[in-house]
């Protein structure tokens, strides 16, 4: 197999993260993550990450013009076995990088040249890798690279929160030439959002719209889809407008955002081919998800998502999702021995309608798949196969997939160490599923790892009592608690996300893309280290932004 390599557009910088996951091959010697200056083989190599399974240990090391420099080896533990799930992040400091596996620390590594030469991320040898990126903490105003330049086919997501008393913000789409592509400017003081494009000077103005879907100090979700002959874009899940394009969308090579927003999220997505296949590695197990963002065509009269066993078109299928907007209904089916078994349909739901953007998340369990969509339940499919014969996620019909994406469980809940420190403008993320029977579950951002450590804020839904408790505790002693909230938003068996803001004197919780509760900081936030979850829930890795 050749190095796979991902271009890391514009290098790195401090405060940036590097992210690898993957699965290690039964019966590994060895594989690498290299951070390196170009996609070539012979590029210099500033980080060289190699669990060797053979060794028992972890090579760091860094090659320049063809020579390998001393290695370093210690570490507190081997994490890589065979057949082990794994997660490595790689935090860049002004003195070197910091790695961590599956959310613990595991060592660092002083650099031996300059982080900003990093142009490439380059995975090779005994392990299925099936997520690699980068991200970092979105500052404002913001610039990013778009990897490969927009491109029709492709699409950009901005998920942020709106600031008290906003004025305006504004979203570009710009051009290696600096010509700005197209200019999406939502103006509080005219209630308006202005569109428009500078080709050397600003043409007509754009300023119709069905509504003004901004409102301060909430969420917001703006996906931008470049289709043929223009932009398309969509706020919060609904179709918004279209913008022409007034110049060739190859050109667009960044995006910037200036103005009264907080970012998130800044995600870059292609068009996934029809007819496609994703391998799962090591099958599919309890607790693992199957996420799916797309936008269901106009004028579409089916498309489907297949759980299977081999890539081949009569594979048998174990789960066969199928949206009908030409029926209005919902099919699920399994196809074994050359033949479909009894279906099942449940009442079509209008945010699979032609037009609209999505997020699917199927969940297996020990007895069922368990369908999500748009953060709510839709469906569950009880299991007529072995789930540990599904190897592969297919996708055909009348939807631009933008992204197909298998999370696997990490199994046993506990801390994780965050990445950084707990700055103002700090987003944490935690997705999960409300168990059927729970509680209660709790989320923690506490002062260190041991169960005994400080809690900072101790965020706590126990549907036994119907509210979410908030508390710290400060050497062993629990403080006085909050429960006033605007409403329980964790019920039974049902997804949830919860992004905690970090600001100077307090955290701002969002729930389910909306303002939730206010919480003001009973000790440093500089103290907060990690973060626990525990309890009736079934949880998805933490996002750290």
């Amino acid at each position: 197999m050749k190095p796979y390599n991902v271009k890391l557009s514009g290098g790195l910088h401090i405060g940036q993260q590097v992210f690898v996951k993957g699965c290690v091959n039964s019966e590994a010697d060895r594989f690498h993550i290299n951070l390196q200056t170009s996609k070539s083989e012979d590029a210099n190599v500033l980080l060289h990450f190699n669990p060797r399974q053979s060794q028992n240990c972890v090579v760091r090391n860094t090659r320049v013009d063809g020579g390998w420099q001393e290695e370093e080896r210690e570490g507190p533990d081997f994490p890589f076995s065979e057949g082990a799930d794994f997660e490595v992040r790689i935090l860049v400091r002004d003195y070197g990088y910091e790695v961590f596996v599956n959310g613990k620390f595991f060592c660092s590594y002083n650099h031996r040249g300059s982080f900003e030469d990093v142009k490439a991320v380059s995975v090779h040898g005994d392990a299925q890798f099936y997520e690699i990126g980068a991200f970092d903490k979105l500052n404002m105003p913001y610039t990013g690279w778009i990897p490969k330049k927009m491109k029709e086919g492709r699409a950009v997501r901005i998920r942020g929160v709106v600031k008290p008393d906003p004025y305006r913000f504004d979203i570009n789409l710009l051009c290696s030439s600096g010509d700005n592509s197209f200019h999406f400017n939502p103006r509080w003081d005219q209630n308006e959002i202005v569109r428009n494009a500078n080709l050397g000077g600003w043409g007509g103005e754009e300023r119709e719209a069905p509504f003004f879907p901004f409102q301060a100090e909430e969420m917001f979700d703006v996906l931008i889809t470049a289709v043929e002959g223009k932009y398309r874009v969509y706020v919060n899940g609904e179709y918004f407008l279209d913008f022409d394009y007034r110049c060739d969308v190859n050109d667009v090579d960044r995006i910037a955002i200036n103005g009264d927003v907080e970012l998130i999220q800044v995600e870059f997505m292609k068009h996934q081919a029809k007819h496609h296949y994703w391998e799962i590695p090591h099958s599919i197990s309890p607790g693992d998800c199957v996420v799916v963002k797309g936008v269901v065509k106009e004028g579409a009269d089916r498309f489907h998502i297949n759980l299977q066993q081999d890539r081949h078109g009569d594979s048998p299928i174990a789960l066969h999702f199928n949206p009908r907007q030409g029926q209005d209904t919902i099919v699920h089916n399994h196809f074994q021995d050359g033949n479909w078994g009894e279906e099942e349909r449940c009442d079509f739901d209008s945010a699979l309608g032609h037009n609209k953007p999505f997020l699917l998340v199927i969940m297996a369990t020990d007895e069922d798949y368990r369908v999500f969509l748009n953060g709510k339940k839709l469906s569950v499919f009880s299991h007529r196969m072995p789930m540990e014969d599904v190897r592969f996620v297919a996708i055909d019909g009348d939807a631009d997939f933008y992204t197909v994406q298998v999370v696997k469980n990490k199994g046993p809940q506990g801390s994780q160490l965050i990445p950084g420190e707990m700055v103002d403008d700090r987003w944490i993320t935690v997705c999960g599923v409300v168990n059927n029977d729970a509680d209660r579950f709790h989320i923690n951002l506490q002062c260190g790892e041991p169960s005994e450590a400080d809690i900072a804020l101790h965020f706590n839904p126990r549907m036994s009592q119907d509210c979410v408790v908030r508390n710290s505790l400060e050497n062993g002693g629990w403080q006085e608690e909050e429960r006033d909230a605007p409403c329980m938003p964790f019920p039974q068996g049902e997804i949830f996300e919860v992004v905690f803001g970090v600001k100077e004197d307090k955290f701002k919780v969002y729930v389910n893309g909306h303002r939730f509760i206010e919480y003001s900081h009973r000790m440093p936030r500089e103290r907060i280290t990690h973060v626990t979850c525990e309890g009736d829930a079934a949880f998805l890795p933490v996002m750290f932004q």
